[in-house]
This record gives C-alpha cells, structure tokens and sequence, in this order.
C-alpha cells in the first residue's frame, strides 16, 4: 500500500529545526492503567519515539520503533534528555507495509499514523497481526472533523489534505476492530481541547501563536469529550 497523503521529503521538512525535549503527558496514564507490567512494545510510524520513551520509562518494556523516516541521531537525544540508556529503543528503519515481522509483541501502538493512509481497515488490520495473544492495541489519531481540523484547514489547507479523514470516523474504527474479532475494543474521542499550528503555515505570525497560547490555556479548563472539542480519537483493544 502507497501513503497517499505524505512523501518522505514532508517529513525531512517536519523535522529539520526539531529539539529534544522531555516526553510527559499525565492525562496518557488513564489510557494504560491497565496495560501488563512488562512485555514487548512496538511503536508504528513514531520517530522520533516520543512514546516508546514513555514506555520504556514507565513499565520498562522492551521497546521497538519501526519507521520509513528515522534519524538516530535524534532518537539518541531524546533517550539521553529522557534519562534512559542510549540504545533502549530498537530501531527499525522498514516501510510498515512491507515489513516481514515474525515476531509478536504485547502492545501495538501509533499515534497520527493510521490516517495518512487511504485503507484505514488494511492499517488497522496490519497492526492486530503484530500482536500476541491477549495483546493490547492502542491507536491515536487526530480528530480533523471538530475544531482543531476546522482551524487546520484555515491556516495550512495544504497539510489538512495530507490527511485521510474518512479514517476519523468512530463508527468505521469500532466496526472494523469488531470484524478482526477484537475484545475489550474502545473508541472514544480524546484530549483537552487546543489547536496548533505547524512553523511552516502560510499564516504563521505573532498575532496567530498569540491567539493560539492564550485560546489553549482557556480550553484546557474544559473536560468535554466530542466531536467538535477533542483533538484526538483513541481506539483501544484486546486480541
């Protein structure tokens, strides 16, 4: 399968000016507090490993990352700024859709991945098949149909239609984790409400991250999770 909505040259750009920093995010844990102690952990499309740190820090798995665009040097930044040994995060630099993986790991994660992609069901379905029995499943996607994706498309239209939105829909995600006969299955729109914008928007200025910084310190008060309000959308499942 193709990704039809970035090049390797988008992510070359995105990541040009990129500086290390300490991964944290309390409102995740809810996510994960029932997730086993120890195991295999596979991060998809996740440069620069942002979450495998955060794996790897709180139930010290054995972490993977796999990526078509992976610059080590980067990754080994951020396992230093993070305070874990530099090698921690196995890094294999594959095309997800080619990729021949034998092995089967506990948790199975993306995070903005799957909705780069034009057969939602076909990525969904790449992703079960690493998982072992009894395995957890957790995706994270924006949600580009609410206010952040309205906000979007009004400042860089352009990297709005790098996206699948069709992915971003909750009735399709639980129908297809129902058809590849996963249990437990959630999905659920997630996050504090807040809008960004990329360095390289056309309507990038000081007046516009003015708006954004004061907007997203009034709207992280509000603990409403919907369509219009939640930035993301979480699916989470058991094999």
């Amino acid at each position: 399968m193709k990704d039809n909505y970035t090049e390797i040259e988008d992510w070359e750009v995105h990541w040009k000016n990129f500086k290390p920093f300490k991964v944290g995010d309390p409102d995740f844990e809810e996510l994960v507090k029932d997730f086993p102690e120890s195991g295999d952990f596979i991060e998809i499309g996740g440069f620069p490993g942002l979450y495998s740190i955060y794996f790897k820090q709180r139930f010290s798995y054995n972490v993977h990352l796999l990526d078509y665009f992976i610059i080590p040097e980067i990754i080994e930044q951020m396992e230093i700024i993070n305070e874990i040994p530099v090698g921690s995060i196995n890094l294999i630099k594959a095309d997800f859709f080619s990729y021949n993986c034998e092995k089967k790991f506990d948790v199975v994660f993306s995070y903005g991945f799957i909705e780069h992609f034009e057969d939602t069901k076909d990525v969904i379905k790449r992703h079960v098949n690493m998982l072992s029995e009894n395995g957890k499943l957790l995706i994270i996607l924006p949600n580009l149909k609410g206010m952040s994706g309205w906000f979007l498309k009004l400042t860089d239209k352009e990297l709005y239609h790098k996206h699948n939105l069709k992915s971003m829909d909750l009735k399709l995600l639980l129908e297809t984790c129902k058809k590849l006969d996963l249990r437990n299955t959630e999905v659920m729109y997630y996050g504090k409400p807040h809008i960004w914008i990329n360095a390289s928007s056309p309507v990038d200025s000081k007046a516009m991250r003015f708006f954004i910084k004061y907007f997203n310190g009034f709207s992280q008060r509000l603990r409403l999770k919907n369509k219009l309000l939640s930035p993301f959308i979480v699916v989470k499942a058991t094999k």
